[in-house]
């Protein structure tokens, strides 16, 4: 009986000799964008913590008959501890609002919000806070209370209010929450990462747009973006990188469309209407167009214009339809309103009358004449027409239109007409990219009847039997 106890203690000793000591290391990194606020910033971060305890050896029963084996000294026990979790931890879901490196205009009033998620075991209440942390702080305030409860696995959106800087640059603020105990915490495994505001403060003189890039496969290919200004056909060209899936560009005050080809002009997309016909958009002094998205690339052949030093355009095989011509259009039918009624009339070399007294009521002269554009107006290839229409009553007033007329099979086809102003003078008018696009003189506010003195571009599209002013 003796000899069995001094072998029981014998392999206790051994056994405890031969066992690992357990050490786990723990790294008090930051989140790698600071280095000497790291440690400050790590300091803070005494959340409660909740890990697994690791495992403990099983008493050796003494007084057993049978003896225990010894451990080889090969033999190695593993623990592995499980993932540390924290009553306070962020994931970072998306930006709702500012994409990371956008242009925005000096002074321009933003409002930042992310969409975040309560990755940790406590719900943060109304007492916690949006707390700026360091960087840019752009006019914002230093701390914001949350909207209300959100409990573990719920989301929020969290907004802040700011001021692009009134100086040209590249500006980033950082941002954490805060507990009711006045601990920081963010996201990352160890809950220290900060969220984040990136913007570029541009000319307040200009206007910027931004929108994604989009393509019908599983990647982006590399193109280029053209941002054409309608008013001067300026062309912006914009790079985009493989999988490069936004884009941002400054520019001028004015009109454009937005289109792309990608490399070798294999492939065109476009910011469209859902017909696939080209989209204007206006980017204003001091301000940014949003989602001006290149995401239509389903268009048939000439929906995408090729940009001036691109490829000539393949002639198609509606290029035998006769052509419209301006002696075809002075002799074709229009809609127009004929004593309060809309009537089809045709005018004759440019003409039509009904009635021979202009103090007679019901007195109308309709006239067909230049200023005259021809282009395709409804995405078939084939050359359509915009032309002026005036309308007189017998009075010293005469209401001037703008007409869209359609070649059909070669025949003028009035599709619709838009009224400029009376007494308007048209100064030319031209057919772009599907727009027809109207430079005028119109009254002012102050200007008489006669005399019209204020310049205008109006930009128009047709849709079924309307003009669209852009």
């Amino acid at each position: 009986m003796k000899r069995y106890s001094i072998l029981a203690g014998i392999a206790i000793l051994l056994m405890t000799a031969c066992s690992p000591s357990i050490q786990v290391d723990y790294d008090p990194g930051s989140y790698g964008i600071y280095t000497e606020s790291a440690m400050t910033v790590q300091a803070q971060m005494t959340q409660s913590v909740q890990t697994v305890n690791p495992p403990t050896q099983t008493p050796i029963p003494v007084g057993e008959t049978t003896q225990t084996p010894i451990p080889s000294a090969t033999t190695t026990l593993v623990w592995t501890p499980s993932q540390t979790t924290y009553c306070d931890q962020v994931a970072f879901i998306k930006d709702v609002t500012i994409p990371d490196a956008t242009v925005w205009i000096q002074g321009t009033s933003l409002t930042k919000t992310w969409r975040l998620k309560n990755n940790g075991t406590c719900t943060w209440t109304s007492g916690y806070s949006l707390v700026f942390k360091q960087g840019a702080q752009m006019g914002a305030p230093s701390t914001a209370n949350l909207p209300g409860n959100v409990r573990p696995g719920e989301t929020v959106d969290i907004s802040v209010n700011l001021i692009v800087p009134n100086t040209p640059g590249h500006y980033v603020g950082y941002w954490m929450l805060k507990s009711t105990s006045g601990v920081l915490f963010g996201y990352g495994d160890r809950a220290d990462k900060p969220f984040y505001i990136d913007l570029y403060s541009g000319d307040r003189n200009l206007g910027s747009i931004t929108g994604k890039v989009c393509y019908p496969s599983e990647r982006i290919p590399p193109m280029t973006i053209y941002i054409q200004n309608m008013n001067n056909n300026q062309i912006v060209e914009v790079s985009i990188a493989q999988d490069q899936a936004s884009y941002q560009a400054t520019l001028e005050p004015g009109t454009y469309i937005a289109y792309a080809w990608t490399n070798g002009f294999q492939s065109g997309g476009a910011y469209t209407f859902a017909e696939h016909t080209l989209k204007a958009f206006e980017v204003k002094r001091g301000s940014t167009a949003e989602h001006i998205d290149i995401c239509d690339w389903y268009g048939g052949p000439g929906s995408v214009p090729y940009p001036p030093n691109g490829p000539v355009a393949t002639p198609t095989p509606y290029m035998d339809i006769p052509a419209l011509t301006l002696g075809g259009l002075k002799n074709a039918e229009y809609r127009v309103a004929v004593n309060g009624v809309i009537q089809t009339i045709r005018v004759t070399n440019g003409l039509f009358q009904l009635g021979t007294d202009p103090a007679t009521p019901g007195f109308l002269t309709v006239t067909v004449n230049e200023p005259v554009a021809f282009g395709d107006l409804n995405g078939d290839s084939v050359d359509d027409a915009a032309i002026m229409v005036s309308e007189g009553y017998g009075g010293t007033g005469v209401n001037v239109y703008v007409a869209a007329v359609a070649n059909s099979a070669g025949i003028p086809l009035h599709k619709a007409s838009v009224w400029i102003d009376d007494r308007a003078i048209i100064q030319s008018i031209r057919i772009d990219s599907g727009y027809i696009i109207v430079n005028a003189i119109v009254h002012g506010d102050n200007d008489p009847g006669c005399c019209p003195s204020k310049q205008v571009t109006r930009i128009f599209r047709l849709v079924d039997q309307s003009l669209v002013e852009q």
